[in-house]
């Protein structure tokens, strides 16, 4: 009969909260996915408030707008308009 070392008891125990943890961090999106079924549309859950900054940066990017893109306002980089480089820069 093989017998545990401690090492590999907290080793398991480790596992097992990391995967609980990563399960419980799911349960958001997995409710939204239920509640909305085929027509949630791509949408997510978000836990923190700037995600929505990253959110719609990421989607000009897929939607081929210019990296320079206001997402608060909903505008872009323009030659006779220009906006800085990003929305925590200071001016």
């Amino acid at each position: 009969m093989k017998t545990s070392s401690p090492d590999a008891l907290k080793t398991k125990w480790c596992v097992l909260a990391a995967t609980a943890i990563t399960l419980l961090s799911f349960l958001p999106q997995i409710h939204f996915w239920l509640v909305r079924g085929s027509q949630w549309q791509g949408a997510y859950a978000m836990l923190q408030g700037d995600e929505i900054l990253y959110s719609t940066y990421i989607n000009a990017l897929i939607d081929g707008r210019p990296r320079r893109t206001d997402p608060f306002a909903g505008q872009d980089d323009h030659p006779q308009a220009p906006l800085p480089e990003s929305s925590f820069q200071f001016n």
